[in-house]
């Protein structure tokens, strides 16, 4: 395999086998790649998608840089050009800009599901002054949106929670960046369907202005090292004497204010240059009968450049998953798992005395299932309150103002 430089010499890449990924390339077809090790005789190892290849670099790289390539020759070795040689560590001013845009913007998915999952069910089920002024096409649409969403059931299976937290949104380009997309990577997920509503919302009402949802009682977006905050699923049952249904301008505010919270997601996901470990946010919908609850993730895996280091220390660094969820019989709970290997902690928070209560009752019951799947339990305990915050607010990776004295 060859990867061009423009007017740079070009040098021969090889993956460590013809994979079907590898064969798969078509000329044009764009590809990102990141820079897995850089040794001192000019040997770069790179990684696309599942695909490791090494040789030599026409440019100076640097380890967890990103490359943009596009394929110029298809084959068992295709030769891939160098279109950008982009920093791990996207630009500051772009995500400053990013952020700008969306803050303001954003509102809780919650706001926004419980609005469109009275919609959700046979035409003839769905109250008249619910359906006013939406065709029957966009209803179909917003169906096809709240069924994307995943069972609580199926989220007890690791499959299951794997497949939520893929069609999430976070995930939508890099599918989209993979050889040969099929439409059926993206059937289910929630950011696709959310540009297809918007989409027929804009074609079914041409010029219509979107009217943003009021900004009450906003749960704080999900940014890089702030706190999880568990939201409360919006559980007004529908019937008569509630608000009128969301006029086109209003919904399509409030498409767009999810838009925005998925959109703030993925920028937390994105590398900071001061923190090195790489980190991934999800607010993950969950359908418990008619009421639709959001979990939050936020998963970080050890620092790379510890992880490389020969010392007994950096061989048991462990991932970190916190969760956040607010469930009506249960209230606010959060989870901090620490895993590696086959080892694992887990530390459990509840706001209700009850729950904590409850959950104390299950620990046992939890360290046995624990267990039986081959992990051993370095520790488990539940306790009042919220967890101690794991990252300094001051190191938040993406600040909107950043003054020096």
């Amino acid at each position: 395999m060859q990867i061009t430089g423009g007017t740079q010499p070009t040098s021969t890449f090889s993956p460590a086998s013809s994979t079907a990924e590898v064969k798969a390339w078509q000329v044009g077809v764009l590809l990102q790649a990141q820079v897995r090790a850089v040794s001192p005789d000019g040997n770069v190892t790179l990684r696309i998608a599942n695909t490791m290849l090494t040789g030599k670099s026409p440019i100076p790289m640097q380890r967890g840089e990103v490359l943009q390539l596009q394929v110029i020759e298809a084959g068992a070795k295709p030769v891939l050009k160098i279109l950008s040689n982009v920093a791990n560590t996207p630009d500051t001013q772009q995500i400053t800009e990013a952020l700008r845009i969306n803050l303001p913007r954003q509102a809780p998915l919650p706001h926004l599901l419980s609005r469109l999952a009275p919609l959700a069910q046979p035409q003839a089920q769905i109250p008249a002054q619910a359906a006013a002024g939406l065709s029957r096409p966009l209803l179909e649409q917003i169906t096809q949106l709240i069924n994307r969403l995943a069972y609580s059931g199926d989220t007890f299976q690791a499959t299951g929670l794997r497949r939520a937290l893929s069609d999430s949104g976070v995930l939508l380009e890099a599918k989209l960046a993979r050889a040969n997309p099929q439409p059926a990577q993206f059937s289910a997920d929630i950011k696709a369907g959310l540009l297809q509503l918007r989409a027929a919302l804009t074609s079914m009402a041409p010029g219509v202005t979107a009217e943003l949802p009021a900004q009450n009682e906003v749960a704080p977006p999900p940014l890089r090292g702030a706190p999880l905050i568990p939201q409360a699923a919006d559980r007004t049952p529908a019937g008569p004497g509630l608000p009128a249904p969301p006029t086109t301008p209003q919904l399509l505010g409030l498409v767009d204010a999810a838009l925005a919270r998925i959109q703030l997601s993925q920028l937390a996901s994105l590398p900071a240059a001061d923190d090195k470990k790489p980190t991934w946010m999800f607010e993950v919908p969950i359908r418990h009968g008619a009421v639709i609850d959001v979990l939050q993730v936020r998963i970080e895996a050890p620092d790379p450049d510890q992880d490389n280091k020969n010392s007994p220390q950096a061989k048991t660094l462990p991932w970190c998953i916190d969760l956040a969820l607010d469930l009506e019989q249960l209230g606010p709970i959060h989870a901090r798992i620490s895993a590696h290997q086959s080892r694992v902690s887990v530390s459990l928070w509840a706001m209700r005395t009850e729950t904590v209560s409850l959950f104390n009752q299950q620990l046992e019951t939890l360290r046995s299932s624990l267990l039986h799947n081959g992990l051993e339990v370095d520790s488990l305990v539940c306790l009042p309150g919220t967890p101690p915050a794991v990252n300094d607010a001051a190191n938040t990776a993406h600040r909107l103002l950043n003054v020096r004295a």
